[in-house]
């Protein structure tokens, strides 16, 4: 609480065209702590970390495009992927998401795994279908 009250006087100074040097003697602390306080901000809403190079959506290309290689009968490796969903990464970023997702290349599943509000969805599609698809009488 303390620090925050010698933080907003220390700026309220600065706003008067003091300098670092008055400003630290007025407030008993150094030069470098008064000029800290007045230039640095802290950051909000930042998360501390890697920023994902692959997003969600990325992924569920990825998915998607493991699919389709498979229909076509072909070996899925990560050259393939990322021609294929035109991703902006490196061949070993591929392959290291491809490792996360537990799907080694032989064992990549030619199923794309749906969330279960896409499979709510497909299943009223269905249902709607076949309600008015049905044979009366």
């Amino acid at each position: 609480m303390k620090l925050q009250y010698i933080k907003e006087q220390a700026k309220n100074l600065r706003k008067e065209n003091k300098t670092y040097a008055k400003i630290g003697n007025i407030l008993h602390i150094s030069l470098f702590s008064a000029r800290n306080m007045c230039s640095h901000e802290p950051r909000k809403n930042s998360k501390i970390g890697r920023k994902p190079k692959i997003t969600k959506k990325m992924d569920m290309r990825i998915k998607t495009a493991i699919a389709n290689i498979h229909q076509a009968g072909e070996k899925v490796n990560s050259q393939k992927i990322i021609k294929e969903t035109g991703a902006n990464v490196s061949i070993r970023t591929a392959q290291r998401h491809l490792l996360r997702m537990d799907l080694k290349y032989k064992r990549a599943s030619p199923v794309i795994f749906l969330s279960k509000l896409h499979k709510e969805k497909r299943m009223a599609i269905i249902l709607s279908g076949l309600k008015t698809n049905t044979v009366g009488n």
